[in-house]
């Protein structure tokens, strides 16, 4: 699919605005939700936005088989070495908290897993205090 992005915003971009609240947790009931998804609506349908936003996903197919794939697959396959805190909501659908829980095992060093019960993908605009206050509290240790 090199040209999604048409599909991507046609309709107002309502596929963009799906996703984004099949992705979200309890907030996207929310008068704040709904403000947010309307800004982000617009702002995928500014000309190239879409097809920038999703270049990242083109290059995994395109460069699988070129030597940059194939050196970017080596550079991956080493451990970050860099403490990692890793927050993750309790109801994100976009990166199910089971298939992230192993994500440790890619980390050589200091590591902490937190899930956020009540909280879908988006946590950082869902729990801004708590995602905060976790990082805070993550720097002071």
């Amino acid at each position: 699919m090199p040209r999604y992005e048409h599909v991507l915003t046609r309709d107002d971009a309502a596929i963009a605005a799906q996703l984004m609240t099949d992705w979200a947790g309890p907030w996207r009931t929310s008068a704040e939700f709904a403000h947010y998804l309307a800004h982000c609506r617009q702002a995928i349908q500014i000309p190239q936005a879409a097809f920038c936003a999703l270049e990242a996903y083109r290059w995994v197919f395109r460069g699988a088989l070129r030597p940059s794939g194939r050196r970017f697959v080596k550079l991956m396959q080493q451990p970050i070495t860099s403490p990692t805190l890793h927050l993750h909501g309790g109801e994100d659908t976009g990166v199910l908290p089971r298939t992230a829980q192993g994500s440790g095992r890619y980390v050589a060093a200091r590591y902490e897993w937190r899930l956020l019960d009540g909280v879908g993908h988006l946590l950082q605009q869902e729990v801004p205090d708590v995602v905060t206050a976790e990082i805070l509290r993550w720097i002071k240790e």
